[in-house]
């Protein structure tokens, strides 16, 4: 039986998703999302236990941590293609175990509580402080960026052409692809326990689309659809009217923008450019070598041909291993082995307007060396414990 945690406690449970959902502005955001669950497990004394279900996926991660970890060890050459990476390898060690001690402690944790509804307010603290640089910025002309007080610079303003520079909010991430990417995780597990969803829930569709990025339109767009489709709101005349009143003028706004970029076609966009680029070397470089189509580079390097080209003082020619989605992430590490994975784990989510959300999610720019995957992989082997 799943309870609502303690406010004393609760704190610590909020602290650890909002580190873990901070975006890689410092590496070990997983190891302080580790240390703030250890806190909590001390205030509950440890009152708990591990589930068997999760036993596969913890069996998984270890037997590839191992595998592909001696593979770097015996095959440098081909596993640790980039010097940077041979330097930092002991340290990427620590950091993918890393991952697998916070999935523990994660099953350790989530069983006991509502963990969605923690995700999900974790979420709605992002979205809002997101709407607020949308209203500020294009109410009055407010660029509020608290990330620059802390040495970050953003990937905010890009230029469509000569003549127009376009502001697009980011909330609390580098760049506004990945906003969209991780708040639609955090609310994943709580759009596939409900069938039903409130006002504030459909500000989670309409913040993805107001980041104004390409991709996180479509994502936007495809999420607010399965969510009116799955809560039967198009059945109810009122509610879906007003529905449409407040969502396509915001929609049509961000399409606007996303016409003016791509009036040239897709010829004429660098970044779209930059990713067919990157599926195209992918898909070719894996049919010319047997050894990367089964298993990838692995997970400590990236192909060094990519790296090369995004490094290049001319100019990239390609775009980053995780920009063109999910899928082209997970074939370019872990080949076709891992692709296989990822297809098992979107299909034994149950109904399939939720695997719609998973596949939603999955256009994104996420990678599963981020420590906030950790969350999916668990929701995925514990889809009828949110049901309770």
């Amino acid at each position: 039986m799943r309870v609502q945690i303690k406010n004393d406690s609760a704190i610590f449970l909020y602290l650890a998703v909002f580190f873990i959902s901070l975006d890689s502005y410092f590496r070990l955001r997983g190891v302080v999302g580790i240390g703030f669950i250890l806190i909590y497990l001390l205030t509950i004394k440890f009152d708990t236990y591990f589930h068997k279900r999760n036993l596969l996926p913890v069996f998984l991660m270890i037997s590839g941590f191992v595998i592909y970890t001696l593979l770097a060890f015996l095959f440098p050459s081909l596993y640790l293609q980039i010097p940077s990476d041979r330097q930092d390898f002991y340290f990427k060690i620590f950091d993918r175990l890393s991952l697998i001690i916070l999935f523990v402690l994660i099953c350790f944790t989530f069983h006991r509580i509502k963990y969605e509804l923690i995700l999900k307010n974790v979420a709605l603290f992002h979205i809002y402080y997101l709407l607020t640089q949308f209203v500020l910025y294009y109410g009055i002309g407010i660029e509020l960026d608290i990330l620059s007080y802390f040495g970050v610079e953003q990937r905010t303003d890009m230029n469509y052409n000569q003549f127009t520079t376009i502001f697009r909010p980011a909330g609390l991430y580098w760049e506004p692809s990945n906003f969209s990417a991780y708040i639609l995780l955090l609310y994943l597990p709580y759009l596939l326990k409900n069938k039903k969803y409130t006002k504030v829930d459909y500000l989670l569709p309409l913040s993805i689309v107001l980041t104004l990025s390409s991709i996180s339109f479509a994502i936007g767009v495809l999420t607010l659809i399965v969510m009116l489709i799955k809560s039967n709101v198009i059945k109810n005349f009122r509610v879906a009217l007003l529905a449409l009143m407040v969502s396509i003028p915001l929609i049509l706004f961000a399409y606007d923008s996303q016409k003016q970029r791509f009036e040239g076609g897709l010829n004429e966009n660098v970044n779209t450019m930059l990713r067919i680029n990157l599926i195209d070397y992918a898909l070719k470089s894996r049919i010319d070598n047997p050894i990367l189509l089964i298993g990838g580079v692995g997970l400590y390097t990236v192909d060094k041909y990519i790296y090369d080209e995004i490094e290049s003082p001319v100019g990239r020619t390609i775009a980053s291993v995780q920009d063109a989605t999910f899928f082209i992430f997970t074939f370019v590490i872990t080949g076709v082995i891992g692709l296989s994975v990822l297809f098992a784990l979107i299909y034994m989510v149950d109904g399939w307007l939720n695997r719609f959300f998973v596949l939603i999610f999955m256009i994104s720019k996420i990678s599963f060396v981020f420590p906030i995957f950790m969350f999916f992989i668990y929701m995925v082997f514990n889809q009828r414990e949110i049901k309770k």
